[in-house]
């Protein structure tokens, strides 16, 4: 198994509804000094440890503007290599024209106009500075759509609902028509989406990574003259392919997610098969490994492109790579906001 991407996923911080106990769903309430605070935090635990290669998030305020302040704390990715910057210095430098050769005798009284000496060469332009990535905002990361029972307060039953939303309306309770509100079901193929477009990202860049990088093969192990192998070269290979196998995970992207505590428990227990994710904090911290099986004779074009690559149960379906599973390293991580003394409202499973 190698590395396909890792994935930090990330709940926005506390809104005002989060605050005062009441349903937001889709509705888009704003964070709180709290959440503003706890954003703040999030953004330097962060910058800590990552560097993100790409962002998305919810389209909702709450969730976009917890984004925003984690990547006004991100470092700008690193370099590229420097055969790739002397590239890029080459292509941006002005072309110099050739000069058609005069007759000796013209080249001659040319030279006496000329200066004597030359003007010095221009300098090449920096490299362009690399930035951060941008925040892709996309509505397949927004919380589950309640419906009637958005704004109300928590425990509040539908046909409750239903009677002080008409009530609200001026309508008699029979002619009243609730808001449309999605399924759980619907929630899971959102969060499936979201999984296989990621997925399909993490195969493009690597792909267009191999198809720069110089091909290089791995070491093979020699052999006596008896036709047995040398302990020592095989050693010494598998050492290599270890240390090979290391740098591909270390040179594995870093995506950024920041979403909601309802989409988020869908995309960890039904897509990816995490099992005890009981809550989910505000501006809590999951990380989750994605992992894809290596087929032999497989190569990163012959692995790339995807679809329905997203199973329950920890694995993924067969697409046009190998099988996806799923390692994750840390769950409604809140140990940075505990140290600031922080409270965290919370998301329990099934709540919603």
């Amino acid at each position: 198994m190698a590395v396909l991407f890792k994935l930090v996923l990330v709940r926005h911080g506390e809104t005002t509804a989060n605050r005062d106990g009441v349903l937001q769903g889709q509705t888009d309430y704003p964070l709180s000094d709290t959440g503003l605070a706890q954003a703040q935090i999030v953004a330097d635990h962060l910058a800590q440890s990552y560097t993100f290669d790409c962002v998305w998030s919810s389209d909702l305020s709450r969730a976009s503007d917890t984004a925003a302040a984690i990547m006004s704390r991100q470092r700008a990715p690193p370099p590229p290599p420097p055969q790739q910057q002397q590239q890029q210095q080459q292509s941006a430098a002005p072309q110099q024209q050739s000069t058609p050769s005069l007759p000796p005798s013209q080249a001659d009284s040319q030279q006496q106009l000329q200066p004597s000496s030359s003007p010095p060469p221009q300098p090449s332009p920096p490299p362009p500075q690399q930035q951060p990535p941008r925040v892709t905002l996309d509505p397949l990361l927004r919380e589950v759509n309640l419906g009637v029972l958005e704004t109300l307060p928590r425990g509040t039953g539908r046909q409750r609902a239903l009677a002080i939303k008409a009530e609200r309306a001026g309508v008699p309770l029979a002619q009243y028509a609730p808001p449309p509100s999605e399924t759980m079901g619907d929630l899971t193929r959102r969060a499936a989406s979201f999984c296989a477009l990621l997925i399909d990202a993490a195969r493009a860049q690597r792909s267009a990574g191999a198809a720069a990088a110089p091909a290089t093969a791995p070491p093979s192990p020699s052999a006596h003259e008896d036709g047995a192998p040398d302990a020592a070269a095989a050693a010494t290979a598998a050492a290599a392919t270890a240390v090979a196998s290391a740098a591909a995970a270390a040179a594995a992207p870093v995506y950024l997610a920041v979403s909601h505590g309802g989409f988020m428990h869908a995309l960890l227990t039904s897509i990816m098969g995490v099992e005890g994710v009981r809550s989910l904090g505000n501006c809590c911290v999951c990380e989750v490994d994605v992992l894809e099986e290596q087929r032999p004779g497989a190569t990163a074009e012959g692995n790339s492109g995807g679809g329905e690559l997203c199973g329950g149960g920890g694995g993924g379906k067969r697409g046009g790579g190998g099988a996806v599973l799923y390692a994750p390293r840390r769950i409604n991580d809140t140990r940075h906001l505990d140290a600031a003394g922080l409270q965290s409202s919370m998301v329990v499973e099934n709540l919603l």
